[in-house]
């Protein structure tokens, strides 16, 4: 992460307290610079991300939560106009066809597969990273310089 920029804001929804714990150690591990925000229900990660105005740039949403589910969420989400635009990244151990297709329909940026070894988990959050942070970055200009040569 540069030096100059805010630290990003991801809210993790994840009810599996490893997962959770993978997530935040690989944050600091990998020197990510995420601020992270974490709930293990859908209830109360609904509650944070429509009943309050705190700025989040990214969603890890698992779909298997308890109480609401990840698809309840999005669906809420999307439909609610200040948070409509909130990049929302589905991270599950489910491989059927209905929760993926179901997932973007719902409005999800991207469906990834939860890992199941720390250095897969690393892989994908310096994925997620380098994509969302800095290739993307919603309502920022990307941080990434263009090389000398490729410059008019």
């Amino acid at each position: 992460m540069t030096s100059n920029a805010a630290a990003p804001t991801v809210y993790l929804v994840e009810d599996n307290p490893i997962d959770a714990k993978v997530i935040q150690k690989a944050n600091t591990k990998l020197d990510l610079g995420w601020t992270i925000a974490h709930c293990d229900d859908g209830e109360t990660a609904l509650d944070h991300l429509v009943g309050t105005n705190t700025h989040v740039d990214l969603v890890l949403l698992d779909l298997n939560l308890p109480g609401l589910d990840g698809k309840e969420i999005l669906k809420r989400l999307r439909a609610d106009e200040r948070r409509r635009a909130m990049p929302v990244v589905v991270v599950t151990t489910s491989t059927a066809d209905n929760d993926i297709t179901d997932s973007y329909r719902l409005g999800a940026n991207a469906v990834v597969h939860k890992p199941d070894n720390l250095a897969d988990w690393q892989r994908l959050l310096v994925s997620i990273n380098g994509f969302w942070f800095n290739v993307l970055r919603p309502g920022a200009p990307p941080r990434l310089e263009v090389p000398t040569r490729l410059r008019t």
